[in-house]
């Protein structure tokens, strides 16, 4: 039964890491080669659209199975009314959706003021953030095997960015004089204490939330589902998208920014590439869940690793991308930090 169980944690770990792999490549594919100009918000509401529908299908095919009837005898109640018990009984899970809203807004905070190279590697603190909260919320125990082990996987996602970190520390030879944002305000002087502080509690928030899910996902005394779970997130993460949408739209207009209120032209810029984008972001949804349920937040840490060199590798075959010794160096660590992690019996 334990090899079985392993074998079927190391298969969603294997999916995810392919998955998101794959979904990282695909998105290069169509923004920086076909100049693809779908919008991303729609492309996460499609994909969460999605999402929602195949939680439905399986939250109702669990329902009709006999066996999960207190009494056979009883009529059974009408496949709608689960859906709404669901809907009204969802307050973990809109907590989860706040955190993952104020996480966005720090991530577009960070980027537009220190820039998307740094902020991708202050990303990285996630790991350990995520070890932590588990610890203090989870009550897990993690060796100093395991610690060094994280240690190790930070620094080899860090080298396998190269690329990246050459951006942050390398200044650019065509920009003169202090760097700025797209507004002409000082990242350094006046917002890098704000941009700091957001990408700090954007990898705080994630590590937390990450936590926070896969604790209600383990959680014995909830009688709901894995299925059950990512259709409440599915919706109401809807909801916060379309609302504050809507939102954006309004303040834009009452900036003068846009002539209308709320313009909207649906699926504007999407191909069959861009279709397959946004089935393969609703399939990562269904995956992250999965690996939260049957392994844990820091193993997707790991899983997310392996993503980042098989990103890194398919990128130099497919789309002329380079590694240079310093990112295959970092990928090489990266997978002895896996070994050293996962042949930790302690």
């Amino acid at each position: 039964m334990s090899e079985t169980s392993g074998l079927f944690k190391f298969t969603i770990l294997a999916l995810i890491s392919f998955q998101t792999a794959a979904s990282s490549i695909l998105t290069q594919y169509c923004r920086g080669v076909r100049k693809e100009t779908f919008s991303n918000v729609e492309m996460v509401v499609m994909g969460e659209t999605i999402k929602m529908c195949i939680s439905v299908v399986l939250t109702l095919w669990q329902t009709d199975d006999p066996h999960s009837l207190p009494n056979p005898v009883i009529k059974k109640p009408p496949w709608y009314s689960r859906l709404l018990s669901l809907l009204m009984n969802s307050k973990k899970v809109i907590v989860l959706v706040i955190l993952y809203s104020i996480s966005n807004i720090c991530n577009l905070t960070a980027v537009e003021f220190i820039g998307a190279p740094m902020y991708t590697v202050c990303c990285q603190m996630k790991i350990f953030t995520t070890a932590a909260f588990g610890v203090l919320l989870l009550g897990k125990s993690y060796s100093s095997a395991k610690w060094r082990a994280l240690l190790l996987l930070i620094i080899g996602c860090l080298m396998v960015s190269s690329p990246i970190l050459r951006a942050v520390f390398e200044p650019d030879p065509n920009q003169q004089g202090e760097r700025t944002d797209m507004y002409g305000h000082s990242t350094y002087e006046q917002l890098y204490g704000l941009a700091a502080a957001a990408v700090t509690l954007q990898f705080t928030i994630s590590g937390f939330a990450s936590v926070y899910f896969e604790g209600m996902l383990k959680n014995k005394e909830d009688a709901v589902s894995i299925w059950e779970r990512n259709f409440q997130l599915a919706f109401y993460s809807i909801l916060f998208l379309a609302l504050s949408s809507y939102f954006k739209s309004s303040y834009d207009y009452m900036q003068g920014q846009t002539t209308q209120a709320y313009a909207y032209e649906p699926f504007a810029g999407w191909t069959a590439y861009s279709a397959g984008l946004c089935v393969m972001n609703a399939i990562a949804g269904l995956l992250v869940a999965a690996t939260l349920k049957y392994a844990d937040a820091v193993l997707k840490c790991f899983a997310t690793a392996v993503a980042i060199i098989i990103t890194s590798v398919l990128s130099y075959l497919l789309l002329g991308s380079s590694i240079d010794v310093f990112a295959a160096l970092g990928m090489i660590t990266t997978v002895l930090s896996i070994f050293n992690y996962a042949l930790d019996t302690d």
